[in-house]
């Protein structure tokens, strides 16, 4: 059954991506998703590797085509699915942290939970991989331009206390 709902899903998933225009059903689509990830993972972890696989493609298509009304939601999704799997982020994530350093990213103020609670996932699921010299250089301006809006800055400081707790 969950095989067809994630189909059926992800089905509806690629037609919103080329035209996001309704909010509301946006939203309760990414819900859906959501809870089906927790529910099924949850109890079966092995499961996220499923998830992954039929989940990367169209989250990849939002992304490349920056699908802004729709990138919170992605992040989020990822997140609890790297929060979920067993053992070490897989090398679909690794290739993405790199680019969640774009300052970009953070121009979005809807992004900055989902992004940090993303990089805290990666952290606690291998703060070896993902963190070195170069990509602290890159939080930490992360940190910075968090730090400079009073909207965000609570996500500054828990961005930074995640370096600081997971720092090899």
């Amino acid at each position: 059954v969950t095989g067809i709902v994630l189909e059926k899903l992800t089905l509806i998933l690629g037609r919103v991506c080329a035209n996001p225009q309704n909010p509301v059903f946006n939203h309760f689509l990414f819900e859906a998703l959501a809870a089906l990830v927790q529910f099924v993972c949850k109890a079966n972890p092995a499961a996220v590797t499923e998830f992954e696989n039929r989940l990367f493609p169209p989250f990849q298509q939002v992304l490349a085509q920056e699908v802004t009304e729709l990138t919170p939601y992605v992040f989020q999704i990822m997140a609890q699915m790297l929060e979920l799997g067993p053992g070490a982020p897989s090398q679909g994530y690794l290739s993405l942290f790199q680019a969640l350093l774009h300052p970009a990213l953070w121009d979005n103020r809807g992004n900055a939970p989902v992004l940090v609670r993303l990089i805290e996932a990666y952290f606690r699921k291998g703060a070896s991989q993902v963190v070195n010299p170069t990509r602290i250089e890159g939080l930490l301006g992360v940190f910075q331009k968090l730090i400079a809006s009073g909207s965000t800055e609570e996500y500054a400081f828990r961005l930074l206390i995640s370096l600081v707790e997971f720092l090899p």
